[in-house]
């Protein structure tokens, strides 16, 4: 029966204590306010429109008493078109806006694309934030030992495999070691 009543008090201690965490949080959301970022973004359109030209260019040749419409050239040299036909021929194009910049490079050659590269880079500035933090691996506590028969102070030396310290009280000095067992996150 005596079990009976120390599980039921530890059980309504722990009941206590997560009650106690739990309004504690409550009650400092409401009575501390965490700070709100608010970023200043602004959204700017443009309305230009880029028109890139892609017809083919078509020649009116005028007479006095005729019109001839030509698309070819009146001289022709073959060897010159082949030698133009087989080359690799570079375009770069450019878009330009308040916003950004943005350029396409094209390689063509044998009537077909060889390569093409899009990049762009924008004109306003962008925020980066940085965050840096900083894991220590050693630390050096201090407090105070307190228990029903004694209470003392003691200081303690943490590393990452475990910790060291002295503890001086009422009783007299007392040493005290310990390794890490599991690591919370």
């Amino acid at each position: 029966m005596k079990l009976f009543y120390n599980i039921m008090a530890v059980g309504l201690f722990l009941c206590l204590l997560a009650g106690f965490f739990f309004g504690g949080y409550k009650y400092c959301q409401s009575k501390e306010k965490v700070p709100q970022i608010a970023p200043d973004t602004v959204y700017l359109w443009d309305t230009i429109e880029h028109y890139i030209p892609d017809t083919i260019p078509y020649y009116m040749i005028e007479y006095r008493d005729r019109v001839i419409r030509d698309t070819i050239f009146k001289d022709i040299d073959t060897v010159a078109i082949l030698r133009d036909y087989y080359a690799f021929h570079y375009y770069t194009r450019t878009w330009e806006d308040s916003l950004i910049v943005a350029v396409s490079q094209d390689v063509v050659s044998e009537n077909q694309f060889l390569d093409n590269t899009f990049s762009y880079s924008f004109k306003k500035p962008q925020k980066i934030s940085i965050v840096n933090t900083t894991h220590y691996s050693r630390y050096i506590y201090a407090g105070i030992d307190a228990s029903t028969k004694d209470i003392g102070l003691e200081a303690l030396y943490a590393f990452p495999k475990g910790y060291a310290g002295v503890g001086f009280g009422t009783r007299g000095v007392s040493v005290k070691l310990g390794i890490k067992v599991f690591q919370l996150e």
